[in-house]
């Protein structure tokens, strides 16, 4: 089950969490993933394999690749980011309706 933390929403759009469904993963996901998993060794090995311009070109593209497989992998895995940003809810505050951030200078 995805571990979306409704902790970030103030309170004024509290009800946006009645339109965020937890559902357990599906049959996809092992299969994107180890898909997505080859082609960033491919993309590795090429980048190694290549020279200047084309060899930063798959480097960028590989760790593009690798950051988003991580992002799924964090996605589905059971942690808890709002112990991770727990500091920026403090400083937050409560907040009602019509307050707005400050503008900047």
């Amino acid at each position: 089950m995805p571990h979306l933390n409704e902790t970030f929403l103030p309170e004024h759009l509290r009800f946006l969490r009645t339109y965020i469904p937890r559902r357990s993963m599906n049959a996809l996901f092992p299969v994107s993933v180890t898909v997505a998993t080859i082609a960033l060794v491919l993309l590795t090995q090429g980048a190694l394999a290549a020279d200047g311009f084309e060899a930063a070109g798959l480097s960028l593209l590989a760790a593009l690749l690798a950051l988003a497989i991580l992002e799924h992998w964090f996605l589905v895995l059971p942690l808890r980011d709002s112990a991770l940003w727990s500091w920026a809810l403090r400083l937050r505050g409560p907040r009602t309706g019509g307050d707005m951030p400050p503008a900047a200078p």
